[in-house]
């Protein structure tokens, strides 16, 4: 029979007694160790005590007896022994011949408070003073009977400051990690979400002297993250802005488009498992196409049997968090691409803890793979560029071909856009797209540089704009070649007239043919870009051109008799053919695409400006009888009305239905100041 083994005898009162080497020890390295399990909250009891004392402080300046410690930290020496024995035993202290107690080296980098290093205001205020409190209550919180979120408990300006207090220093260089894994080159904005004190966001606004970093938290944080980056840079206070919000609010107030980079950190496990889609439907939303969801968390791995500490982690987290989700990379992946994301990756951050999922949001043109150009080809005179067909049937594109498609999508929703031929940062051919918001009348803030290489948009009057591009040689679209003669691209200017930068390159019917890939014909061959139904019997695009030029000429007679001018803008009318298409979708049950048009129209008032456009439907093509209809609704007679600095256009759509049903649309819009 097996027994287990005799360690020594020990006499007690008279008795002869076995001691096993472990009251409750494992035999097998499979198996728990519950004595270290039960006993790891007195160790850990140890650390703070020294941490509080100043234990680890007073031996930083060398090593020290008990009766020197004893009076440096204001304790008896009896109890100041038993505390230094622990420590030693815990491998936190070293003890030498002559009897002087001197600092571990780990414990010298880290729980020192003068070290740059210094992390023991987060053990023992935040996991001592927060959590081990809560850990108390785990078994009534497991049962339901007490419960207390993260909003309950940061209400409280005292917990709110010594949490945030802790985990700023206990964040910094986990940042630093972070920010060296992930990176910032191309990152003007970022949103730190639930960032608390703002430590990964004043990270990385010394990483990137470009990037502006806005924190949203709870009020009680934000205002002890404000008062930290005061102290952190009183000068100069870092380029950090906190916003005042609860991060699981289903709506941010934050633009949509306008950040680089959304940060979660320390975040997913402490919201209820069913917020965790919503905020990453709102990071979706406020992020620029090829925009980075970073996620960083405590985590365990996708088959759920360890790290320990990752586990542990998430069980604290049930405390506050009683509806939560113990996490795993495999967790926030899935809800990742739900909310539209792709290219999802994880990596190990802290070890046997924190992991990082990273995702981004899809750019179309950027996401073709990029084809390479051989020395031969990159040395012609002569580049060669594939039509959109052959593009889609080799899977891949070069920068120029990514310029041209994205320029004519652009184009497409009637955006002025350019493609551009320069070189880059480093000096070598490049092409981009530039759009510019008010043709010759644009300011550098109204001019955008869209880069496929990257996914970014830089405005001409950013600083990244001189980091990104050393020159620009010509810019061409559909209609027009120009050459630019400025050696310096800080001296550059968009204004096409201007005779100080551009040359306008002579072209005929030929050359502009060849610049017009597709001809601006109905239902062109097989060649064309999209797939075609078969084509209906009826020719719409003549039709749609008749109704807008007899209803054009209806409303300069109408306003003639008013005696106001009428200036048609035909720019506009193509605007308003994105609103119509939109008008159809939403007839048809299908997702509004309302904010495409809204954006499109933003771009072409000025300020001061509004657009005003009324859209009717007519199912009949007894286009005789659409003014008398039009004429007498009240929304029509007042666009009508508009002053005479006001531009009008028509936009006309017919819509062939089954069984030769047709919907016509009809759209009126004025745009100046009303």
């Amino acid at each position: 029979m097996s027994r287990r083994p005799i360690c020594r005898l020990k006499v007690v009162t008279g008795h002869a007694t076995a001691l096993r080497a472990s009251a409750c020890g494992s035999e097998s390295e499979d198996d728990v160790d519950l004595d270290s399990l039960a006993y790891g909250f007195m160790a850990s009891q140890a650390l703070f005590a020294a941490l509080e004392l100043g234990v680890f402080d007073h031996l930083a300046k060398g090593p020290q007896s008990v009766s020197d410690l004893a009076a440096g930290c204001g304790v008896p020496c009896n109890r100041l022994q038993t505390l230094l024995t622990a420590l030693v035993a815990a491998k936190c202290l070293r003890r030498d011949e002559s009897q002087l107690y001197s600092n571990s080296p780990n414990v010298q980098k880290f729980m020192v408070s003068s070290s740059k290093a210094y992390y023991g205001d987060y053990f023992k205020h935040q996991v001592g003073g927060l959590f081990y409190a809560r850990m108390g209550q785990l078994a009534k919180v497991l049962r339901g009977e007490e419960v207390l979120d993260y909003s309950q408990w940061f209400s409280d300006p005292t917990v709110a400051s010594l949490y945030t207090s802790a985990q700023h220093n206990g964040s910094l260089a986990t940042a630093k990690s972070l920010f060296r894994k992930v990176s910032l080159a191309t990152t003007g904005q970022m949103l730190d979400v639930g960032g608390g004190s703002g430590a990964f966001s004043l990270q990385a606004s010394r990483m990137n002297p470009e990037l502006r970093a806005t924190v949203l938290d709870f009020p009680e944080v934000c205002r002890v993250g404000r008062s930290l980056m005061e102290q952190a840079a009183p000068e100069k206070p870092p380029r950090v802005s906190f916003k005042e919000l609860d991060a699981t609010s289903p709506s941010w107030p934050v633009e949509a488009e306008s950040q680089d980079l959304v940060l979660m950190s320390y975040l997913c496990g402490s919201v209820p498992e069913d917020l965790i889609a919503q905020l990453f439907q709102n990071a979706f939303r406020v992020l620029r196409a090829g925009g980075r969801l970073v996620v960083h968390d405590f985590m365990v791995d996708d088959t759920r049997d360890g790290p320990a500490l990752g586990a542990y982690w998430a069980l604290q987290h049930v405390t506050v968090n009683p509806t939560g989700l113990g996490l795993a990379p495999c967790d926030i992946s899935s809800r990742m691409k739900a909310a539209g994301f792709d290219r999802v990756e994880a990596f190990d951050m802290i070890a046997a803890m924190t992991k990082v999922v990273h995702a981004t949001k899809p750019c179309f043109v950027s996401l073709l793979p990029l084809e390479p150009v051989g020395a031969k080809e990159a040395a012609s005179a002569e580049p060669r560029w594939t039509s959109f067909p052959a593009l889609w049937a080799k899977g891949r594109a070069t920068f120029e071909e990514r310029a041209l498609l994205l320029c004519s999508l652009l184009l497409g929703y009637s955006l002025d856009a350019w493609v551009c031929l320069g070189t880059d940062d480093k000096g070598l051919a490049h092409a981009w797209v530039l759009v510019r918001d008010r043709a010759d009348a644009s300011t550098p803030a109204q001019v955008t540089l869209w880069d496929p290489r990257n996914a970014q948009r830089i405005k001409a009057d950013d600083p990244r704009y001189l980091r990104s591009f050393s020159s620009v040689d010509t810019v061409f679209n559909h209609q027009r070649i120009l050459v630019c003669h400025e050696d310096e691209l800080q001296h550059v200017c968009y204004d096409f007239s201007d005779p100080r930068s551009w040359l306008a390159a002579p072209v005929d019917q030929e050359i502009l043919d060849v610049l017009r890939l597709y001809p601006s014909t109905f239902c062109p061959g097989v060649s064309d870009l999209a797939l075609k139904t078969w084509p209906p019997s009826m020719d719409s695009e003549p039709l749609e051109e008749a109704i807008e030029s007899k209803l054009g000429a209806a409303i300069r007679s109408h306003r003639e008799a008013a005696g106001l001018p009428t200036r048609l803008d035909s720019h506009l009318a193509q605007l308003l053919h994105v609103a119509l298409v939109n008008c159809e979708c939403e007839r048809r049950g299908l997702p509004s695409q309302a904010a495409v048009f809204e954006g499109l129209a933003s771009r072409v008032c000025a300020p001061g400006e509004v657009l005003r456009a009324t859209p009717v439907q007519f199912n009949h093509l007894r286009v005789s009888l659409f003014w008398s209809a039009l004429s007498d609704r009240a929304s029509i007679r007042e666009v009508l009305a508009s002053p005479a600095t006001t531009a009008f256009a028509v936009r006309a759509r017919v819509v062939r239905q089954p069984e030769d049903a047709v919907a016509v649309w009809v759209l009126i819009a004025a745009k100046g100041k009303m």
